[in-house]
């Protein structure tokens, strides 16, 4: 599931398709599929020690032990989580899924793809398959890119979610309107499935 909004793209049927819009950055597209980023935060902890000094009376030497304060910096790293970004205006979608049968091309796609596991380190689609994990990112250029070659009418929307300004999924035409395909039905990670609301909607690739 990203940093600040990122221009609508375009991809190709391959597989081996790039997410990398408008020629960003692997960097880029990680922080584009990450619901969460890591914030510096610098400290100061107050320490107290004590001396050891040194003084006399009536002749003889005597010690006592003086009381100071240094502060030492400590540099710690908090998670936040990215808001859900609000668009001027909001797009929605159908709220329904693609009805298919469990014997269909569509069918045996969704099932392929539904054995990847969800992780930040992969955002292509040949990447996550040569890890075994990926983000909605490469999940989505997977399922497009087999659809596609079935011949099957599909395409990649992205949107803002509660954990990415930039979530994207993947939708099917279905009799004369576009349905998200049923993630949670073939078992899909969370973090691949596509909301009811979709603000700031756009059409990364059709």
């Amino acid at each position: 599931m990203g940093a600040g909004d990122q221009s609508q793209g375009t991809l190709s049927v391959q597989e081996k398709v790039s997410l990398n819009s408008n020629g960003n950055s692997g960097s880029v597209a990680e922080a584009s599929a990450a619901s969460y980023y890591y914030k510096k935060v610098v400290t100061y902890k107050k320490v107290a020690y004590y001396k050891k000094v040194a003084y006399y009376k009536n002749h003889k030497k005597y010690y006592k032990y003086k009381k100071y304060y240094k502060y030492t910096k400590v540099v710690t790293y908090k998670k936040v989580y990215y808001k859900t970004a609000k668009a001027a205006s909001v797009s929605k979608t159908t709220t329904t899924t693609y009805s298919i049968s469990s014997s269909s091309t569509t069918a045996q796609i969704l099932k392929s793809g539904a054995r990847y596991g969800y992780s930040s380190s992969a955002h292509t689609a040949a990447a996550m398959q040569s890890i075994g994990s990926g983000d909605c990112w490469a999940m989505s250029a997977y399922l497009y890119s087999k659809l596609k070659a079935a011949g099957i009418s599909a395409r990649i929307v992205q949107y803002s979610t509660a954990y990415s300004s930039r979530h994207r999924s993947v939708q099917i035409y279905q009799s004369g309107s576009w349905a998200d395909v049923p993630y949670s039905s073939y078992g899909y990670n969370s973090m691949f499935r596509a909301t009811s609301s979709k603000p700031g909607l756009t059409v990364v690739a059709a």
